[in-house]
């Protein structure tokens, strides 16, 4: 509260489209109107006039406008975009009122993914509990060894846990499993190294996994290359990425 009444000149209003400068910039969105009280860092905030309508100008700049964004990054090591490029923006600007048109339909679409994400992680927080149940506090197992039935789970599943536990290195584990390393429970490959001039046009080649597209996957962000990659540097379906750097999200 002390920083935010001393730094009044990035305070954020419902409304406010805000630009990313770093880290991914040029993502753009709208302060919404639940957000009341905020402040910011890196990033450009742009308040539209009376003949500019936010949710457009949002829409506008994460879709026709990557290509002014892309051309006016600066810098080497960490890419940014300033306010400076973002006022040389031109933009076609249709009538208010198709504009609110516009941003309506895009808008009920968003609103339907936000929801599906939203059930989505809501199904994740369940499998996570189902898993933590089963192969971590072997819930149907203490069932079973006290002579229950396991709750929630049919019989033709309950019949693939055992009825007991043995001892092990990490402590009781059901019967018959095993406690083994990790690492010998799978081929571990450190992925390649490359460099600016192993980058082409985007669709060309293959897309190039990092740290951005394990958060967000595959979009704008990415880069392609055709470089001949050697057959255990590429990625098929069923193998775990990981990144040992950077994000706890996505690290270990």
């Amino acid at each position: 509260p002390e920083f935010h009444s001393r730094i009044r000149k990035s305070r954020l209003t419902p409304g406010d489209v805000v630009i990313v400068r770093t880290g991914k910039p040029g993502a753009c969105s709208v302060v919404p109107e639940w957000l009341a009280d905020a402040n910011c860092s890196d990033l450009v905030i742009v308040r539209c006039g009376p003949q500019l309508d936010s949710r457009f100008l949002a829409y506008y700049v994460n879709t026709v406008a990557c290509d002014h964004v892309a051309a006016h990054l600066v810098g080497a090591v960490q890419q940014h975009f300033n306010v400076g490029s973002a006022r040389t923006l031109r933009i076609n600007l249709p009538p208010l009122p198709e504009q609110k048109a516009i941003a309506r339909i895009l808008g009920t679409l968003d609103d339907k993914i936000d929801l599906n994400r939203r059930m989505n992680a809501t199904l994740e927080a369940m499998a996570r509990a189902l898993f933590q149940s089963w192969f971590v506090d072997f819930d149907p197992v203490h069932a079973k060894a006290a002579g229950r039935q396991p709750s929630g789970i049919d019989a033709a599943t309950a019949v693939h846990f055992p009825a007991s536990f043995k001892a092990s290195e990490l402590g009781g584990i059901p019967a018959g499993w095993n406690a083994i390393p990790l690492y010998d429970a799978a081929q571990w490959v450190n992925g390649a190294a490359f460099k600016t001039s192993d980058f082409c046009a985007n669709g060309d080649g293959l897309p190039v996994i990092k740290i951005a597209e394990l958060k967000d996957g595959i979009g704008a962000q990415t880069k392609w290359s055709q470089r001949d990659a050697l057959p255990e540097k590429t990625i098929n379906t069923g193998d775990l990425p990981y990144s040992w750097s950077g994000s706890p999200e996505t690290s270990l």
